[in-house]
């Protein structure tokens, strides 16, 4: 027969068992994406090397086997379709961002 403060103890024991499993599965959802990730605005490939790219018509021919104009022609053409609209957790990836890594 266990006596009360076994039982007492088993109470407390239980409560730090679930206590700290709920704080680190709390801290685990605490990042929803990489940092990294999360400055693709700036520092990804198409919002850096692609404008530039931009500015040298023979390096952006040679980097996506046409010129900008007819890369802004197809983005026109087929943007639409492939535009994805922004959620409350992350924002979609530009139509132009799309057709450069297609075209890659």
């Amino acid at each position: 027969m266990a006596s009360d403060s076994d039982s007492d103890i088993d109470e407390v024991l239980i409560f730090a068992y679930f206590h700290t499993r709920r704080r680190t599965l709390r801290q685990r959802r605490a990042i929803w994406i990489h940092d990294t990730i999360g400055k693709r605005r700036q520092l990804g490939e198409y919002h850096r090397l692609v404008n530039e790219l931009r500015g040298d018509s023979f390096r952006f021919k040679m980097y996506f086997r046409m010129t900008p104009t007819v890369f802004d022609q197809l983005l026109a053409l087929v943007g639409p379709t492939i535009q994805k609209t922004n959620t409350n957790y992350r924002k979609c990836i530009d139509p132009g961002e799309r057709l450069a890594i297609t075209l890659r």
